[in-house]
């Protein structure tokens, strides 16, 4: 029920993304995945001055990979554009208008997927593929 549920929610398969209305009646996309990882988690990210290539996972990422979450490589998407971060920190990131913060970019990771100015953005993460990139994917 889970994957089901994970599935419609962002998009699962490349498929068009999914229209979720926020609390303040908008309607943001959760962009699809890139169907180079095995699980997807759906949510914002914010950015942080940190380690490019590197991230901080919100406790709703780290619930969905588990205790072994730290050194994961995760793939993050939005608006067709994706990077390849490893999550090496952990933030208390909380939730906007009834969704989840699942990661804390790097700013210049963030910059590669919405202006810094814009603060946050809704994004898809994939983890669980051991062959992921070692860097960005196109």
């Amino acid at each position: 029920m889970t994957s089901l549920i994970l599935a419609i929610l962002i998009g699962w398969g490349g498929a068009m993304p999914v229209h979720v209305s926020s609390t303040e009646g908008t309607s943001e996309p959760i962009p699809a995945t890139t169907q180079l990882g095995t699980v997807a988690v759906g949510g914002w990210a914010t950015w942080y001055a940190y380690h490019e290539g590197q991230a901080a996972a919100g406790p709703a990422l780290r619930r969905a990979i588990g205790s072994s979450w730290r050194g994961t490589r995760v793939i993050v998407s939005a608006g067709g554009r994706h990077v390849v971060v490893r999550l090496t920190d952990w933030c208390a990131c909380g939730k906007r208008h009834g969704r989840d913060t699942v990661i804390d970019l790097d700013n210049r990771d963030f910059a590669k997927l919405a202006p810094l100015s814009r603060g946050v953005v809704i994004v898809g993460v994939e983890y669980g593929t051991p062959d992921a990139p070692e860097t960005d994917v196109e």
